[in-house]
């Protein structure tokens, strides 16, 4: 019997920057009523996993976990890549490494479980939907042994056929053409704290906008004196990097714990107080509540991305 996999939704590389000795402080809430902040130090593969969150159902082995192990794999390992240049402090961006980025950014919005599992909702609620149109394209097709309706014939389909559309469509989202392009295009630059300043992370750690604006900016912790920003403009990417140095970088912790689900990394137990105060004290609604491309423009279930 295969055992479960591992599925590291904010991945080993990107927390290891928060580690001493290899360990790292996971701030964790047991649950969203809870009081109670307890730190563990752990390694980074110990922590921000769970089974099952990318798993096709139905599958055999080999195509069961496809999107953990090829294309999320993929997406990390680029990123990794453009993570280390930019702590080498060069400014040897290429395309490829620029786009790796972006798609490393925009995976971290729709890859932890919460938002998961909120996109096959909301993809299962709006399949559900037959128009009438596609009702008369599914009447013009129907054999004589099909289901009457297409709504009889789609809940014929299994339980697993639409949660596996939905996730089969999850690369297009990573890679959204307008967004990655949007993202590369930005103003890019490192952001450094004064002396006494220090950045925390969480299982939601993007600080963004919408983006297209002259304001908008996306902001990522890549270690505990490092903030990674985008800006829409060179001079809105400058004034963020003077009000972080100064004292902004207690913002960017405060609201990187307060929109975390459960989750608060750092590199000491000595932030318990800042965490208790703030973690998953305002977790967003997945962003997929109000978005989700039409179901049936999603790839074919054997695309292979």
């Amino acid at each position: 019997m295969q055992s479960a996999l591992k599925q590291h939704y904010i991945p080993q590389f990107y927390l290891k920057r928060w580690t001493v000795n290899g360990k790292l402080v996971e701030f964790r809430r047991p649950n969203p009523g809870s009081c109670e902040v307890k730190p563990h130090r752990k390694p980074p593969k110990g922590t921000a996993w769970q089974t099952g969150v990318y798993d096709f159902g139905g599958l055999s082995a080999d195509k069961q976990h496809h999107l953990e192990k090829v294309f999320f794999r993929f997406v990390d390992s680029g990123a990794a890549n453009a993570l280390a240049m930019l702590e080498s402090g060069q400014n040897a961006w290429t395309n490829d490494l620029r786009q790796a980025w972006a798609m490393f950014l925009m995976s971290l919005i729709v890859r932890h479980p919460h938002d998961v599992e909120a996109f096959k909702a909301v993809y299962a609620r709006d399949f559900a939907v037959i128009s009438p149109e596609h009702e008369a394209a599914y009447q013009r097709a129907r054999g004589p042994e099909d289901p009457a309706t297409a709504g009889e014939y789609f809940n014929n389909l299994g339980s697993s056929f639409v949660p596996n559309l939905a996730l089969n469509s999850l690369p297009n989202l990573v890679n959204h053409e307008r967004a990655v392009a949007n993202l590369m295009n930005m103003h890019w630059r490192l952001a450094i704290p004064r002396r006494d300043g220090y950045f925390l992370t969480s299982d939601r750690p993007v600080i963004r906008s919408f983006l297209g604006h002259d304001d908008s900016h996306w902001i990522l912790p890549i270690g505990p004196k490092r903030l990674f920003v985008a800006a829409q403009r060179r001079v809105y990417g400058d004034a963020i990097a003077d009000v972080i140095y100064r004292n902004g970088w207690k913002e960017v912790n405060r609201q990187v714990l307060r929109q975390a689900v459960s989750l608060g990394f750092a590199d000491d137990e000595k932030y318990l107080p800042l965490v208790q105060k703030h973690l998953a004290a305002a977790t967003r609604p997945s962003l997929f509540w109000s978005f989700v491309p039409h179901p049936l423009k999603a790839p074919p279930l054997d695309y292979v991305p």
